[in-house]
């Protein structure tokens, strides 16, 4: 009888409402989340400017324990519920004024209640920490003055001395709320995504770890147990390495800026006649203050000049803005992407998702990338073919919510100039920009939308690169590749994880950091994390390990280093120091991820590094080397592996294939779907070729 009292009825609106997981138009309460995990280990959110750190963002807990004298006897419950803080000025506090029921608290992590529960003491915490006002954490185990052993033993004596309004946070030894198995059923959902037939048949295979080829012997050796490590101690004092926000002080210090190097007038002549009409097409645009929107597509294989167009476009078009901002701003998918253009990634610049849903923009921020965007008439997207069309369709709605006075043209009325080459790799569990297939996801469909206004093309077709040197060396690279061949002693670097099972968590799901890796004086590591976007430190930046340091005072053969000093293959900043011979040597520091495993919060803290002796054709797009190894042996599990994979070095001479290949192999007796798309692609779009400028520049910059 109480079960169905207790029910309601649920009208079609609101089950519609539900179902399609409508979000929260208007509601009658505020939810405020409370981060209950000890002050140590609570996440720290950092204000991003363009793709680095710029600062960190005073958490509400530390805004309490900050607090004027003026509300010295406040309790952290009541200043969750009922004050507010000035966005300006985080010293003024102010009621909650509005007519309405206090805050809606909702609690993480929620410990158990139960006294024999390892998480009780943790428990106590939390109903004390809301329960008496305090300046320190420290003082939340004294109670009347008197400070004792445990947070359990000090919240008995505060239930048997005072009493508290309720926090809503659970009772000691409460029985525990579960749902009643009969009152839900368990409900199947479609895969919300189409995976591209190379996936499918990857899942189908045998779910085999890859070869670790003995790496745990790594930092186990004798050699690695015998090395004396002590010099290392101390030897990197530097309060900025040793307290880990050395980059945030460094980059404030020395600011860069995304423009490219002022070129003189004749290297405009060096480009070809496609480029050319590229090139007087948009500056002869600009010339003429015309408002027209261009959408251009260029297509370009590997070595056709496309990054060399763009930068003599670039600055140029930057020459002409005279003291204003340049009004060509240059983006790609990935951030190494991005720095061989000299750019932003495009979720940097519009703040577009990564793992989530795509949502419009607070007022504040859509502000903060008009500001940013406000001078720029011209937006370079490189790497064309990493997009999907749900990310192209984000671009179109975010432009067009940044620039409303355009919002019913593309792209907020900005001119887009679209440029890669189709028969690289697609994008990973997204739709290509040429897919011409059924489409359901209506953020797909926007998309194609969205792609099909692009209505002139040019085509590169002369390849650029100039000659390189012979293959002298490829043998000496090739004997680099087994780790466990290295005579240098090595150490491994532990992460140090917080929460239950953070140590079992993989890279994936702890931001990109690692739980261990080896490492030595002289190996190869990759970044995995974004440090300074300007001068090349970028997720996927590679280079070599110049110095492994420790804290002064620190245990080298059981603390983890707090630096590894790197040379950078590409870095384009101030350097804390130089080799002897000449090479730009930068800090490495560890860095801090708070993520969730179900339920539970968690924080790892490691160097965003990985071992890279090789790497994925997948992370080699978009860069070009000298020289190259590679493996052709196996028949592409995706069209377009090879085609990359070949084309990332200057010329033929830099190239040494490992393995002896069928040639047969790089040869389809059917083409595949995906292929006839692009080609279908390219025929409609020839017909949009561009052979005239259309606009004519003024040779007077």
């Amino acid at each position: 009888m109480n079960k169905l009292l207790g029910e309601r009825d649920f009208s079609g609106q609101e089950i519609c409402h539900i179902l399609l997981n409508c979000e929260l138009q208007e509601g009658t309460r505020v939810i405020r989340a409370v981060d209950c995990r000890p002050y140590e280990q609570q996440g720290r959110s950092l204000r991003l400017q363009g793709d680095h750190d710029d600062g960190e963002v005073v958490g509400i807990y530390e805004k309490y324990l900050s607090r004027l004298p003026l509300h010295e006897e406040l309790t952290y419950l009541d200043f969750l519920a009922n004050w507010n803080t000035s966005k300006r000025d985080g010293r003024k506090w102010t009621r909650w004024s509005r007519q309405a029921k206090p805050r809606v608290l909702y609690y993480f992590p929620r410990y158990k209640s139960n006294p024999r529960h390892h998480q009780y003491d943790d428990f106590c915490r939390v109903k004390l920490m809301l329960a008496h006002s305090h300046r320190d954490p420290s003082e939340l185990r004294k109670i009347d003055g008197i400070e004792y052993d445990s947070y359990a033993s000090a919240a008995e004596v505060c239930y048997a001395k005072h009493q508290h309004p309720d926090d809503y946070y659970g009772t000691p030894d409460a029985e525990e709320r579960r749902p009643d198995p009969d009152e839900f059923e368990e409900e199947f959902h479609e895969p919300e995504l189409l995976e591209e037939d190379w996936l499918e048949l990857a899942r189908q295979l045998p779910d085999c770890a890859p070869s670790q080829e003995a790496i745990d012997l790594l930092g186990r050796r004798d050699i690695d147990i015998q090395y004396d490590w002590t010099p290392h101690v101390g030897r990197y004092a530097d309060p900025g390495i040793v307290q880990g926000d050395y980059w945030r002080h460094f980059i404030e210090q020395h600011r860069l800026y995304m423009d490219v190097e002022d070129l003189p007038l004749d290297v405009r002549d060096t480009l070809n006649p496609e480029q050319r009409v590229v090139y007087d097409t948009f500056i002869g645009h600009f010339q003429s203050g015309s408002e027209e929107q261009i959408l251009l597509h260029v297509d370009g294989g590997g070595g056709t000049g496309k990054s060399y167009m763009i930068k003599v476009l670039s600055s140029h078009l930057q020459r002409l803005a005279g003291n204003r901002p340049s009004p060509i701003w240059r983006v790609a998918p990935t951030g190494v992407a991005s720095n061989q253009i000299m750019g932003t990634t495009l979720h940097s610049l519009l703040r577009l998702p990564v793992d989530r849903a795509f949502t419009e923009l607070s007022p504040a921020d859509a502000n903060a990338v008009q500001n940013k965007l406000r001078d720029v008439r011209y937006l370079v997207i490189d790497e064309k073919s990493m997009l999907g069309l749900r990310q192209l369709s984000w671009i179109d709605k975010r432009l067009r919510q940044v620039f409303p006075g355009r919002a019913t043209e593309f792209f907020g009325g900005m001119s887009i100039i679209l440029v890669g080459d189709f028969f690289q790799l697609p994008p990973v569990a997204n739709k290509p920009l040429y897919f011409d297939g059924p489409l359901k996801d209506l953020h797909e469909v926007s998309g194609q939308t969205a792609y099909r206004a692009f209505n002139h093309t040019v085509f590169l077709k002369k390849v650029q690169r100039q000659q390189g040197d012979d293959q002298a060396g490829f043998r000496l690279a090739l004997s680099e590749i087994r780790l466990t061949l290295l005579f240098h002693p090595a150490i491994k670097v532990m992460a140090k994880n917080i929460g239950n099972g953070a140590d079992k968590a993989t890279s994936e799901q702890a931001g990109n950091l690692a739980g261990q890796f080896p490492v030595c004086i002289g190996a190869r590591l990759m970044l995995t994390h974004n440090i300074w976007q300007p001068a090349g430190l970028v997720n996927g930046a590679r280079g070599t390990v110049y110095d492994i340091g420790w804290a002064p005072g620190a245990d080298a053969h059981r603390d983890p280093p707090c630096v590894i000093m790197m040379v950078m293959d590409k870095y384009a900043g101030p350097s804390y120091s130089t080799t002897d011979d000449g090479r730009e040597v930068v800090p490495i520091l560890p860095v801090k991820r708070d993520f969730f495993l179900g339920t539970s919060a968690c924080t790892r803290k490691q160097f965003p590094l990985m071992v890279s002796y090789a790497i994925t054709v997948h992370k080699s797009q978009s860069i070009t080397v000298d020289k190259m190894v590679t493996d052709l042996s196996e028949r592409d599990f995706q069209t377009g592996l090879s085609y990359v994979a070949v084309s990332r070095v200057k010329t033929l001479d830099g190239l040494m294939i490992d393995t002896p290949f069928e040639r047969a192999s790089l040869h389809y007796e059917k083409l595949p779907d995906g292929v006839l798309m692009k080609v279908r692609d390219q025929d409609r779009r020839k017909k949009q070729k561009l052979d005239q400028p259309l606009f004519q520049s003024f040779f007077s910059l």
